[in-house]
Parts: structure tokens; C-alpha cells; sequence
């Protein structure tokens, strides 16, 4: 399908049926899904804040922008002006090219203030293949194209404020 903004549509991929048993992944992206909540979760039975994934795949320039955001429920957001977020988000890099990703210890409790106000802590992480940054799920996170380095190491570097 056409990409709008770099970015395909999203897919939610419920993990369990009724009898609190994993699904059977249908392709590769869902057997992710469930690889990663057993990582990311620690258990392999339902979480009870935890129902599934969404997940989406991003088509984007080496050196290509994405703003500062919080991931959230969207519908919810834009139908009920309420903020929900995910238990946890994540980013899985394919490649070992691309500006990092640059997590803040800033969330919103409502969309319209920080708190804090100036993160004091941040981690940047550069694109490895394969590498699977996890992060709490109401944290500020985006992709500043200025920070791809011409020649990448896979690095992780931890920011600290004073």
C-alpha cells in the first residue's frame, strides 16, 4: 500500500484467545509480536494491561525527521480528548542506517503540559540491525535527523541533565 508521511497503516494483533492461550502467529511480524511480549513482559500468560500489539512498518529517508511525540491511543485521543498510552513502546531497527532514537523521561498527563517540564535523563539509541529498544509506554520519544552520524557504530548513550 501508498505510504502517507513515511508510514503504512497500523495492524493490532490481539496475543490471546479465551482460554488465556497465545494465538497462533498467521505470518513472521506476528510471531515478533509474540516473541517480544514474552521479552518485553517477562511471561508468557496475559498481562492484565496487556491485550496485544500494535504494529506498523516505517519506510523512511537515512536522515529523515520524526518529531518529538507520545504514543498513545489515537481514536481515543482525537474522539475523547483523553491520553491513553501503551504499557510499553518499542522500535525495532532492520538496518544499522538512520538518525537514532532519542527517548526522554518526559511524559504528558493530558497532551498539553510536560512533566517535567525539562527532561533531566534521555537515552539515544543509533540503529543496529536487529536491535529492539523497549521503553515505558508514556514516554517522550522522537527521531532527530540531525544526530545520524555519517559512518554508524551502533552505539547507546545515556544523557543526563543536572
Amino acid at each position: 500500500g501508498a505510504y502517507v508521511h513515511g508510514k503504512g497503516g497500523t495492524y493490532w494483533r490481539p496475543l490471546f484467545n479465551a482460554q488465556g492461550e497465545f494465538l497462533r502467529p498467521r505470518f513472521h511480524i506476528e510471531a515478533a509480536i509474540q516473541l517480544l511480549y514474552e521479552m518485553d513482559i517477562g511471561q508468557k500468560t496475559p498481562h492484565p494491561r496487556v491485550s496485544g500489539g500494535e504494529w506498523w512498518v516505517q519506510k523512511r529517508d537515512l536522515k529523515e525527521d520524526i518529531g518529538f511525540h507520545h504514543d498513545k491511543d489515537e481514536a481515543m485521543a482525537s474522539l475523547k480528548s483523553t491520553m491513553k498510552f501503551p504499557e510499553v513502546s518499542t522500535v525495532t531497527y532492520m538496518t544499522d542506517k538512520g538518525a537514532p532514537t532519542v527517548v526522554f523521561n518526559q511524559t504528558t498527563p493530558d497532551g498539553n503540559g510536560a512533566m517535567p517540564i525539562t527532561p533531566l535523563h534521555g537515552v539515544i539509541s543509533y540503529p543496529a540491525k536487529n536491535r529492539h529498544l523497549r521503553f515505558q509506554g508514556n514516554l517522550q520519544h522522537g527521531v532527530p535527523a540531525f544526530l545520524a552520524p555519517e559512518l554508524q557504530e551502533g552505539t547507546i548513550m545515556q544523557l543526563r541533565g543536572s
